[in-house]
């Protein structure tokens, strides 16, 4: 299952990895896993109508994301109408931007993977808007992170209108890539696979420096152990053939795949990360404002 997901959703990368390291792939993706755990799939009846939901656990996961990243947009874009100053307004409508980013990425994705029939007209669009929120979603938050970094450490200004503009500028040209791939399906889907990808390892060790310290505050205990769940989960990521081999293919091993556990990761992080920003911009206001 985990196999047919990533390539399918990653063809450019997948392709070279098996060409170059093919022995590293199969000890990822075996081919006696592909074969005994195939994919999952929940049929679904209504009186009006009945559909099949492909990945259950997936979907579960994708809805909670989508939940969290527009719930947090929300929160985060009502909590900087009460701040006083310019640069923080807009820092926090930065962070929003990764929050809307991110619910819509799971929203394509829930309908991708899980909802719509495999091979529609739509599979090329999803794929692309999926790819593109992810990598706008990593941007914005990498861009916030370090705006932040810079302007506390080192007591710098830090001009948050052009830390915005940035965002706005690459969003313009991932946007530009993604319709240039749309274009022709003869052209390579590598670079818009790499722009998920890349961008995405590079926000845990941009971020680390700033949310690392506020997670050990004893005012953030809910985000430690959000995070907590979320390392656990891409801890047991490796895992998927073993869960594949001693639970069989059912619900509970439909639980353990990568891809569930990785978007259970991310929702749990995205969740972690609005707890800490409500402690660290939306209470202290409330707080000043008293």
């Amino acid at each position: 299952m985990s196999r047919l997901l990533f390539e399918t959703f990653f063809p450019s990368v997948s392709h070279r990895i098996t060409s170059h390291f093919p022995s590293v792939y199969r000890s990822i993706f075996s081919e006696e896993t592909a074969t005994a755990c195939p994919l999952s799939e929940l049929q679904v009846n209504f009186t009006v109508a009945s559909f099949v939901i492909r990945r259950p656990v997936l979907f579960a996961s994708a809805l909670l994301g989508a939940v969290v990243g527009f719930r947090g947009a929300i929160r985060l874009i009502q909590c900087q109408r009460q701040g006083v100053k310019t640069d923080e307004r807009l820092l926090g409508y930065i962070w929003a931007l990764a929050f809307f980013s991110f619910g819509a990425m799971n929203v394509t994705a829930a309908l991708l993977h899980c909802i719509l029939p495999l091979e529609t007209e739509w599979h090329v669009f999803l794929w692309a808007g999926d790819c593109l929120f992810t990598g706008n979603s990593s941007i914005a938050l990498i861009v916030a992170s370090l705006y932040v970094q810079g302007k506390r450490s080192s007591g710098a200004f830090v001009n948050g209108k052009l830390c915005l503009h940035i965002v706005l500028v690459i969003w313009s040209l991932a946007v530009a890539l993604t319709r240039w791939t749309l274009e022709d399906i003869s052209r390579p889907t590598l670079p818009l696979e790499l722009w998920y990808l890349l961008v995405t390892l590079v926000v845990p060790i941009v971020s680390a420096p700033y949310f690392l310290p506020r997670l050990m505050q004893p005012s953030n205990s809910i985000a430690r152990g959000l995070v907590g769940a979320s390392i656990m989960c891409l801890i047991l990521v490796p895992l998927d053939g073993l869960f594949c081999r001693c639970l069989g293919n059912d619900t509970i091993y439909d639980a353990a795949t990568m891809p569930a556990l990785v978007f259970m990761a991310c929702a749990l992080s995205f969740l972690g990360i609005e707890t800490i920003l409500n402690v660290e911009t939306c209470t202290q206001k409330r707080t000043k404002d008293h």
